[in-house]
């Protein structure tokens, strides 16, 4: 299917059930390319939004059970914006030079981005006021940042993601609860793993060649560190900061960063730490 660009928005699916669309073109629209809205398990398939002046390539809203899968957003402002729905997938997704978010998550309840590959957007996956999330086997190449878990997140899951080359503050940012494993963030401007919140636990991650941290924990508690490798970062390997209390550092690998391994030690209560 092919969408002339004279529309304003390419495709509408509205309060309908179980619409299948593949294979489609949309291109130049002034508002949404493929837009879903109060309607229930619909799945887009292999379809292609370019060039949108800045709005959505892919639009969810109010419908739960949508599956966005092998689709291709390109110079949009926002990639896939993901809303107000439960059980949405974003499945082996593409997103490229969006100017506002790769994909933004927002005010869901459960939901899956996985094997979703997002270039040189302004911020590749934004999660906001999401009550549960995964992001999984996720590769971002060139964003100002990477992954970013907002605080009004409740809890969320951030595994087997790469993040490489980004220019902002983070390359991964997880705010509430919840795991950041098998992930690797380098070559990037700020702190590789950031981490504010209570109970996060951060395993067997890399992170290098970042210009300040490699993992950054702020104002968290009950913070533990397991099985990382953090190695020729501008700053420290690991900082605590901002109050971090009750923090667990276990089996971590951190070498040649360039300050030291570990940052404010001394003044974090209760902690617990075995570096190699």
């Amino acid at each position: 299917m092919y969408i002339e660009q004279t529309l304003l928005t390419g495709i509408d699916i509205n309060q309908s059930a179980n619409v299948y669309r593949s294979n489609c073109l949309c291109y130049y629209h002034s508002n949404e390319g493929i837009n879903i809205n109060q309607s229930w398990n619909c799945r887009v398939v292999d379809c292609v939004s370019w060039n949108s002046a800045g709005n959505r390539g892919f639009r969810a809203n109010n419908s739960p059970g949508v599956v966005f899968q092998g689709c291709n957003a390109t110079g949009c402002g926002y990639g896939y914006e993901l809303r107000n729905s439960t059980n949405l997938r974003c499945v082996g997704c593409y997103a490229n030079g969006c100017t506002i978010y790769g994909i933004l998550y927002t005010n869901n309840g459960d939901g899956v981005i996985s094997g979703c590959t997002i270039e040189d957007c302004l911020t590749g996956i934004q999660i906001s006021g999401a009550a549960e999330f995964s992001v999984t086997g996720c590769l971002l190449t060139g964003c100002l940042l990477g992954i970013f878990a907002d605080t009004s997140t409740t809890h969320g899951t951030v595994s087997g993601c790469t993040v490489r080359n980004y220019t902002g503050t983070f390359g991964i940012q997880l705010t509430g609860t919840g795991t950041i494993t098998g992930c690797s963030v380098d070559s990037g401007a700020g702190a590789g793993i950031r981490a504010i919140g209570d109970d996060i636990v951060i395993s067997g991650c890399t992170s290098s060649n970042n210009s300040s941290y490699g993992i950054d924990c702020q104002t968290s508690n009950d913070c533990i560190i397991i099985g990382c490798r953090t190695f020729s970062n501008g700053l420290y390997g690991v900082r605590l900061t901002g109050g971090v209390t009750d923090c667990s550092i276990i089996g971590c690998n951190m070498r040649g960063n360039t300050v030291g391994s570990l940052s404010d030690a001394s003044t974090t209560p209760n902690l617990s730490a075995n570096l190699t």
